[in-house]
């Protein structure tokens, strides 16, 4: 940047950027027109020391009869390596006709900076406090993280909400996220956007700097304020993005987004919609942004054909030969349309079917909180008690007849009585999987090409069988999920249900053993393929590292054990139901015996599944160190490239030329900010980032610390132990934190039906799964958490 005006402020203002706030404040009040700097009134501590009575008169002349906020202004706040940001202390509400008020603030703000080399020198600062606040926040010139070129907003509304985001104190902080140089941005951006960034833009120009981190207010008038003025602080090793590349990329990824809605010709629905985490959601088991092997696995083995064969199958539409996901840039999204059409059964006609697609269509962008539980809030997929109800909100609202509903109904119907017996032929395949593990294991010596069968045996066995387990599971959930909505079942009758689920890595934290303290060799015999990234080979197993996973092994968890029995009211109206229904054909005995087979069966036969699936891993990471192939080089291979290396003379050579091209594409994907839900082309250079509802398992309370997992597998810190534990995605590879005696737990990503939810319920573990960004980077930012149930609450006790 170069701006033709203001060259001698400019050079002026680039020495005072890595200063003090009050300096670069005051430098840039009398010379911006796009926004407002509130006067004020400076002092260093030596000042104040010597002429206290002076100052305070001289702020109580320059703002009579106002509120206050007296200020920080530390040399070592904002330098260009480290922002110091929170450190010290800025005093609000201040009234300034009591003169001891403004004393005392000035005092608190001046015990902050104990331990700095020259206290007399450090600036204090005292400005009229704004109370007319619409909107206030914090945005970022680039991205935090990367030096990604994106607006990045963090903001709230109303009176308190300068204090509220810059101290992290409100729940109800929201982001948006905007593309710093596409050209039509200001024609997507609602007005205050639009006002915020041309204020920020012209301080970016006059700083000839475009890496800050800028606090902002608009007032009920539209005016905007500016606060305070930072250089972000970035490690020295951090590359920035070139951004004229960027655009280039981000061009081309929107062109293909423009192709990929006229692709699926015979896909019904009249638009197409992409999100992050439903139906099979990658976000979960992947990540948003996975590497390049994690991602490629999990489409050959379920995304790209297995999913839709499941469908057919079971008797829904027949969509073989469309990949489920499609990927921009890296990041992996469900396509919605076609997921919609995939649960409708293959009996409804074309016109109804079109119709009912588009009502969920229009549903979920009503309803944009439902894009992690979309097969349970969106979609109908299987006959429940509550299809009525359901189709009365979701469906009649928006154009579908009454003759659709009825194709519908009865489509729905024979799909469910035959899911409640046809589960066993469903997942017979499995025992194959494990004979054909073992032979495997025992003839095949090359690590390379073993880890290729392994691979290829979870297709051909076991991915079907899977897919089957994880539909009957969902119809099980939703089944429960619905009857305690229609008061058929309470709600404590169903976790006594989920209670009494049995699955293979019980015996890990000690349910189904005595009471003796578990040990390791225990553990690892039954769990030790597991690892936190069931498809990431950078991940270590159980097996090899125990020592970080069963750190701390307790006392087995005392479950407490109820037998499940339904009332025998419950069990008329269920029955009576089900007669109504399917005229007798399916006893409430044999649906619940379907339930739990089904939910037992989903994690048993993941629990095979994954096994191969992680020897396959462990046989790469043999074969990668062998050949001074690093976890991290490999993790950026593709399935078509471990093929290609097992059948090639020279595999090293095609292994570390594809490794050095994908690592290059990443630098792209780790730098592009997408919503989890796109509609439209502007979503590529707007959005706001999506509130989730999240999934509240059991109806416990628990209060205790909050531990972040991640920093815990990192730095091998704090006992796990009466914690309540924040992780980011609700994978199977997390089982072994439930051997540490934890309170109960949190995260970011995961659906109703996730393994993570399933063991919650099965533990009787206080847990919400799928919180979502906003409120997981808020509650990471707590020390303690109460967290109740029963009422869906998650409160702050101590942060």
């Amino acid at each position: 940047m170069n701006p033709p005006l203001f060259n001698g402020i400019v050079i002026l203002l680039k020495s005072h950027i890595v200063r003090d706030k009050s300096t670069l404040l005051n430098d840039l009040s009398s010379i911006v027109t796009r926004s407002l700097i509130g006067s004020q009134v400076g002092f260093t501590v030596g000042q104040w020391q010597q002429k206290t009575t002076f100052l305070v008169q001289k702020i109580q002349a320059t703002f009579p009869n106002q509120l206050l906020i007296v200020r920080s202004s530390a040399s070592e706040e904002d330098t260009k390596t480290a922002s110091q940001a929170g450190r010290f202390k800025s005093v609000s509400h201040v009234d300034s006709q009591i003169e001891s008020a403004i004393v005392s603030a000035v005092e608190e703000v001046l015990a902050s900076y104990k331990g700095l080399n020259e206290p007399a020198r450090e600036k204090v600062f005292v400005q009229k406090y704004l109370t007319d606040v619409a909107v206030a926040g914090v945005i970022l010139t680039r991205s935090l993280d990367t030096a990604a070129p994106y607006y990045q907003i963090s903001y709230d509304e109303g009176a308190d909400a300068t204090a509220s985001v810059t101290a992290g104190i409100s729940c109800s902080i929201q982001q948006s996220v905007i593309y710093k140089h596409y050209k039509k941005t200001s024609l997507v951006l609602p007005e205050k956007w639009q006002t915020v960034i041309r204020a920020v833009q012209e301080i970016e120009n006059l700083l000839a700097c475009d890496d800050l981190d800028i606090e902002f207010a608009v007032d009920t008038q539209g005016q905007c304020h500016i606060f305070q003025v930072r250089h972000i602080a970035r490690h020295d090793n951090q590359v920035k993005v070139s951004d004229q590349g960027f655009q280039n990329q981000l061009k081309r990824l929107m062109g293909n987004y423009e192709q990929s809605l006229f692709a699926n010709q015979k896909v019904l629905g009249s638009r197409a919609i992409y999100g992050v985490m439903a139906d099979w959601n990658p976000a979960e088991i992947i990540g948003i942004k996975p590497k390049p092997l994690a991602l490629s696995l999990y489409k050959d083995l379920i995304l790209n054909e297995i999913w839709a064969k499941q469908r057919k199958a079971y008797g829904y539409k027949n969509v073989v030969g469309q990949p489920l996901v499609k990927v921009f840039g890296g990041i992996p999204y469900i396509d919605l349309r076609l997921s919609l059409n995939s649960f409708i059964p293959d009996m409804v006609s074309t016109e109804a079917t079109n119709r009912i697609v588009n009502a969920y269509l229009i549903y979920l962008e009503l309803h944009p909180e439902y894009h992690d539980k979309v097969e349970f809030e969106v979609a109908i997929t299987c006959l429940t008690p509550a299809f009525e109800s359901i189709v009365a909100e979701r469906l009649e609202p928006f154009g579908v007849l009454q003759s659709d509903i009825k194709e519908l109904k009865m489509g729905l119907l024979m799909i469910t009585q035959q899911a409640t017996s046809r589960l066993r032929r469903d997942t017979e395949k499995i025992s194959e999987l494990m004979a054909d593990r073992e032979q495997i294991l025992e003839k095949e010596r090359c690590p390379l090409k073993q880890g290729v069968l392994l691979f290829s045996s979870v297709k051909k066995d076991a991915a079907l069988a899977f897919a089957h387990a994880a539909r009957a599971g969902f119809v099980a959930m939703a089944w429960l999920n619905d009857m305690v909505k229609m008061n058929l079942m309470s709600l404590v009758e169903k976790e006594i249900f989920l209670n009494n689920i049995h699955s293979m890595p019980a015996m890990m934290v000690g349910k189904e053993a005595s009471s003796e303290k578990l040990s390791a060799s225990q553990i690892l015999s039954c769990c030790g393929h597991l690892r936190p990234g069931t498809y990431d080979i950078t991940a270590p197993a159980y097996w090899e590292n125990p020592e970080k996973y069963l750190v701390e092994l307790v006392q087995p968890i005392k479950v407490p054990k109820k037998q499940f029995k339904l009332s025998q009211q419950a069990r008329k109206k269920i029955q009576g139901w089900l007669d109504d229904t399917f005229a007798s054909q399916i006893q409430v005995t044999e649906l619940f015996g379907f339930f739990q087979q089904a939910i037992e069966a989903r994690e048993s036969v993941k629990f095979e599944f994954s096994k191969n699936l992680s020897m396959a891993l462990d046989c790469w990471v043999r074969y990668g160190k062998s050949k001074g192939i690093s976890r991290e080089q490999l993790s950026f291979l593709s399935w078509k490239d471990i093929i290609d290396m097992s059948i090639d003379c020279d595999p090293v050579s095609i292994a570390l030329n594809r490794i050095e091209s994908r690592s290059s594409e990443f630098e792209f994907t780790k730098r592009l900010e997408l919503p989890h839900l796109i509609f439209s082309q502007q979503d590529f250079v707007y959005f706001e980032v999506a509130d989730c509802l999240p999934n509240y398992i059991t109806s416990r309370t628990v209060t205790a610390n909050v531990l972040v997992l991640k920093d815990y597998v990192t730095k091998n810190g704090a006992s796990l132990k009466n914690k309540i534990v924040l992780i980011e995605s609700a994978d199977p590879g997390y089982d072994w934190i439930f051997t540490a005696g934890i309170s109960g737990f949190i995260t970011q990503y995961g659906g109703a039906n996730s393994h993570m939810s399933i063991r919650a319920a099965e533990l009787s573990i206080p847990a919400i799964i799928g919180v979502g960004v906003k409120a997981y980077n808020y509650l990471i930012k707590q020390k303690t958490i109460l967290i109740n149930c029963a009422t869906q609450q998650i409160i702050p006790v101590l942060s």
